[in-house]
């Protein structure tokens, strides 16, 4: 074993370790936030909580457009073939095509927030309010 092998396998190690400490760490802080929540808020209220949870993590996903997998796999590629050039653009425009994204969903959440809120947090009233309409 040579010694560049040495010092990348040391590497991995290390990175192995913080990712599994990092993503240990997200699980506690998660499980007790959702602890707190459960026991300090009804079931109703924990479930709009739950509903406008997932409903972020889909917007946060549009607004990012996949560039969490394919951004870190390009960048990792060019970084190694010390390609600065390539390496600077991949930064920039995905820099910008995510910050472009996030303003237009930000703008589309923002002008149908009336809507999208009896739609999600209210689909009972929502569908209520339907079939009042019909029957006038």
């Amino acid at each position: 074993m040579g010694i560049g092998n040495f010092t990348k396998e040391k590497e991995w190690n290390h990175d192995l370790l913080v990712t599994i400490v990092g993503q240990l760490l997200v699980l506690v802080i998660s499980f007790a936030v959702n602890k707190i929540l459960a026991v300090r808020y009804t079931n109703e209220e924990y479930a709009v909580y739950g509903i406008l949870r997932r409903l972020a993590s889909v917007v946060t996903y549009v607004s990012l457009m996949a560039m969490g997998i394919a951004v870190p796999k390009y960048l990792a590629e060019y970084k190694e073939k010390k390609d600065d050039v390539t390496y600077s653009l991949f930064h920039i425009s995905s820099l910008s095509i995510v910050g472009i994204s996030t303003i237009i969903v930000s703008i589309l959440v923002y002008g149908f927030r009336d809507s999208a809120s009896v739609f999600f947090l209210n689909p009972l009233l929502h569908s209520v309010g339907r079939q009042l309409q019909i029957e006038r």
